[in-house]
C-alpha cells in the first residue's frame, strides 16, 4: 500500500455505495470506479431504492431471496476487480437483516437497552460479527452510541441503547467487543449525537441548541469512552449543533470546528473518520458544483467519504486543493483499518463459524428472558380451573403471531383476532368476547418510527381501552415502548413489554404469564403520557 502514487491515495478514501441487487449496468460502472480510481472500499446496501434518496419509499422495494448469495457473489466479484483489497463495510446494527432478506435478526438496541447483562449484549455482538465475517464483510458501521433523549426522534429511536448514557455506554461499547473479538471494525456513531432532534437528517438538517456544557454531560459522554477505548471509527453526524459551530445551518460533519479541533485536538481521537452517507439530504443539497461536498468533508477532517455521488469531480478537487500532508494522514488512517481487518496478513487466519442453529436459538432464549420487561406485575394465570379466558391478537394475525399459539398451547384457549378496526368489527368481536372473565391480549405496534403514534388506529387504542375497563386483561405489546404514551395502559390488570415479535419474545412473554420463566427487563426510557400528542404529529 506503501506504493501507491498521490491520485491513489486520495481513491482510497472513497467508499461508494454497493448494491446487492443491482443493474448490469451499474455493476460495471463499480467495476470501472474500482479499477480506474483504486477506491478503498465499498458500503454494500440492499438496492438503490433503499437508499437515502428513496428513504419514504415512495419507490417499490425489490424482494430477492438470494439476497444473501448475491451478496457474497458480488464481494467476491468486486475483489477480483481491485488492485488492492476493498474494505467491505455494511450496516448490521441488529444483524445482516438490516440489509439482506432471509438472514438472522438480532434485537434493536433499545430492546438490548432492556438487558441488565453487558454479557448477553456482547454475544450479540460476537454473534453478527460471525455472519459478517462469513459474508466476507470486515467493517459493521455500528455501533449508534447516540442517546435516545427525544421521545419523537424520528430516526434514532429503537436504533439507541436507550436514553440513560451510563446504560447506552456500557452496552453499546459491550456489543462493539463482541464485534471485534471475532475481527469485525465497528464504528461508533453519529457523533457528537443525534439523539436529542425531532428532524431526520435523511429529509433535513436536525438542529441540537444545546450549550457546550449539556452537549459533555449527555450526548459527548459515550463517544468520549468510545475514544478512551479506541475505537475504530466514528461518524459525524448531518447535524448542527451551533454551540460547536457557531452556525445552525453548519452540519456537524462538514465542520472543522466539530471533526478537527473537537474531536481530533480536544477529545484526542486519532482513530478513522467517516462520513454519513453524503447523498443524505441534510447536506447533498448544499453545493452546486460536483465534488464540493466531498471537498467539504475532507477540509473539515474526514478520512472516509461515504455513499459519494462523483467520485472522479471529487478526486480531481481533492487532488488539487487539499493540502498532501492532510490526505497521507488520512491515507494511514485508512490503511490502519485494513491492517486492523487483516486484510494484508500473508496467511489467511482462521474465520469465526456463524453460530449453529441451536446455538442461535439459545442466545436468543437467553436475550429474551433478559429482556422482557414487566411495566405492571400480575399474578401468574393457571394452566388449568374455571376462569374463562381467550386470548385475542390485535394487528397481526393469530395465525403468524408465535404468542397465542404458545398461549393456547400453555393452556387450551380460544383465540380472536383483529386486524383492521372498524365499528361494526368492533361490536362483533365485543360481542364474542362477553363470555369471558379475562381476555390475554397481544398488542402488536404497526410501526417502529414514532410519525402517526407509531401507526396505531386511534379508534382500535380506543377500543381496546373500553375493553380494558370492562374486563380482566393481560396486557403484552410487541414494539416500541413509546407507543406506550397512547395507550392507558394502566387501565389494565398486568402489562408486560416484549419488544419484538420475535419467536423466542413471544414464547417468553407466554410462558411468564402462566409463570413458567422469570423475566428481567428494565425499561431504558421513561414513558411520559404528557407527549403523546408532540409524538403523534411529527
Amino acid at each position: 500500500m506503501e506504493k501507491l502514487s498521490f491520485e491513489e491515495k486520495i481513491g482510497q478514501m472513497f467508499f461508494p455505495a454497493a448494491f446487492i441487487n443491482d443493474t448490469d449496468e451499474n455493476i460495471r460502472a463499480m467495476e470501472e470506479l474500482i479499477r480506474q480510481y483504486t477506491i478503498g472500499g465499498l458500503t454494500f446496501f440492499h438496492s438503490p431504492q433503499m437508499a437515502a434518496a428513496n428513504y419514504e419509499k415512495k419507490a417499490n422495494i425489490p424482494r430477492n431471496e438470494n439476497s444473501r448469495q448475491r451478496l457474497e457473489e458480488l464481494i467476491r466479484h468486486y475483489q477480483s476487480v481491485s488492485k488492492y483489497p476493498l474494505l467491505i463495510s455494511i450496516d448490521a446494527e441488529w444483524g445482516l437483516a438490516m440489509r439482506v432478506e432471509n438472514t438472522e435478526q438480532y434485537p434493536y438496541a433499545l430492546s438490548l437497552g432492556a438487558s441488565s447483562d453487558p454479557y448477553l449484549v456482547f454475544e450479540t455482538g460476537e454473534a453478527i460479527g460471525r455472519d459478517l465475517r462469513a459474508a466476507g464483510i470486515h467493517f459493521n458501521l455500528a455501533p449508534v452510541l447516540d442517546i435516545n433523549l427525544d421521545p419523537g426522534n424520528p430516526v434514532i429511536g429503537y436504533r439507541s441503547f436507550g436514553q440513560y448514557k451510563e446504560r447506552v455506554t456500557e452496552l453499546a461499547l459491550a456489543w462493539y467487543r463482541g464485534l471485534r473479538s471475532v475481527g469485525i471494525l465497528g464504528c461508533a456513531k453519529h457523533f457528537p449525537g443525534h439523539g436529542d432532534t425531532a428532524v431526520d437528517s435523511h429529509l433535513g438538517l436536525p438542529v441540537i441548541n444545546k450549550s457546550r456544557e449539556e452537549l459533555f454531560d449527555q450526548e459527548l459522554f459515550p463517544f468520549i469512552k468510545a475514544i478512551e477505548m479506541d475505537i475504530d471509527c466514528i461518524m459525524p453526524g448531518h447535524l448542527a449543533v451551533p454551540a460547536l459551530t457557531q452556525d445552525d445551518q453548519m452540519p456537524s460533519s462538514l465542520s472543522k470546528n466539530v471533526v478537527t479541533r473537537l474531536l481530533r485536538e480536544w477529545l484526542g481521537y486519532t482513530g478513522a473518520v467517516m462520513t454519513d452517507a453524503l447523498n443524505m439530504r441534510a447536506v447533498s443539497k448544499r453545493f452546486e458544483k460536483p465534488g464540493e461536498l466531498e471537498l467539504a468533508a475532507i477540509h473539515a477532517g474526514n478520512d472516509l467519504l461515504s455513499f459519494s455521488a462523483n467520485i472522479p469531480a471529487a478526486v480531481e478537487l481533492i487532488r488539487q486543493q487539499c493540502e498532501p500532508e492532510q490526505l497521507q494522514q488520512s491515507f494511514e488512517r485508512v490503511d490502519m483499518l485494513k491492517k486492523k481487518a487483516g486484510l494484508f496478513d500473508h496467511e489467511v487466519p482462521e474465520t469465526p463459524m456463524p453460530l449453529s442453529v441451536e446455538e442461535t436459538r439459545s442466545l436468543k432464549q437467553r436475550l429474551a428472558r433478559s429482556i422482557v420487561t414487566v411495566i405492571k406485575n400480575g399474578v401468574p394465570i393457571s394452566e388449568s380451573g374455571a376462569e374463562k379466558i381467550a386470548c385475542l391478537s390485535l394487528n397481526k394475525s393469530a395465525g403468524e403471531g408465535v404468542f397465542c399459539k404458545t398461549v393456547s398451547a400453555l393452556r387450551s384457549l380460544p383465540v380472536y383476532e383483529m386486524l383492521r378496526f372498524s365499528r361494526s368489527n368492533g361490536i362483533i368481536l365485543d360481542e364474542s368476547l362477553d363470555q369471558y372473565e379475562r381476555l390475554i391480549v397481544a398488542l402488536y405496534i404497526p410501526g417502529l418510527k414514532p410519525q402517526s403514534r407509531f401507526g396505531l388506529d386511534q379508534k382500535l387504542i380506543g377500543w381496546l381501552n373500553m375493553i380494558m375497563k370492562k374486563k380482566q386483561v393481560n396486557l403484552v405489546v410487541f414494539g416500541n415502548p413509546y407507543a406506550l404514551a397512547h395507550i392507558d395502559f394502566d387501565l389494565a390488570d398486568q402489562v408486560v413489554l416484549a419488544w419484538q415479535d420475535m419467536k423466542e419474545l413471544e414464547v417468553t412473554a407466554a410462558q411468564y404469564l402462566f409463570g413458567r420463566t422469570e423475566v428481567s427487563g428494565t425499561l431504558p426510557v421513561s414513558i411520559d403520557k404528557s407527549v403523546s400528542d408532540t409524538i403523534s404529529d411529527l
